[in-house]
């Protein structure tokens, strides 16, 4: 079975403050990891999309058949990167407000796109169109609205809750 896995995202969880975008997290890409992709592979396309703000990109990639991971710091000459609806490369969640669903998508695909660095979601598309033999996703969600509410020292005050909460938690582990 195709599918596709992140150490530190569950499927169907929330984005870790590290991989949000821009004013909301450190905008650090995650590393991806797949496993049983179809025989007939020839590379691979990997999007992640916000489900709740159509046609909006946040990532576009095409790496090689050998590839088993998406990792910003891989020496995989195969992969080309393209530019998201902002960025290029990677840009993690950052939506205005409310609680956002956002998809990676990686499609196991019989050819290889020629792309260039810095293609589009639609130029994706385009080239890809009839070559798709599997896919594998993963789903995480993030509130913009937590952190507003907690006002311009909301990253102080979620700080200084986690390092109450880690006595008790070491304290229930004893």
């Amino acid at each position: 079975m195709f599918s596709m896995t992140c150490d530190a995202i569950a499927d169907g969880g929330k984005f870790p403050e590290l991989f949000l975008g821009p004013g909301h997290g450190a905008n650090v890409a995650p590393v991806l990891r797949w496993t049983g992709a179809p025989a007939a592979t020839q590379g691979f396309a990997l999007t992640l999309a916000d489900d709740d703000a159509p046609d909006y990109v946040h990532l576009v990639v095409v790496l090689g058949a050998d590839a088993a991971e998406f990792n910003v710091f891989t020496t995989d000459t195969s992969m080309v990167i393209g530019q998201g609806t902002r960025m290029f490369g990677y840009e993690g969640p950052c939506p205005p407000g409310g609680v956002h669903h956002y998809r990676f998508t990686l499609r196991a695909l019989s050819a290889v796109p020629d792309l260039k660095p810095g293609f589009c979601s639609d130029q994706l598309e385009a080239a890809i169109a009839g070559s798709v033999i599997g896919t594998a996703t993963l789903e995480a969600s993030y509130n913009a609205d937590a952190r507003r509410l907690l006002g311009p020292q909301g990253s102080r005050v979620v700080g200084f809750l986690r390092r109450l909460r880690q006595p008790a938690m070491m304290q229930a582990a004893a």
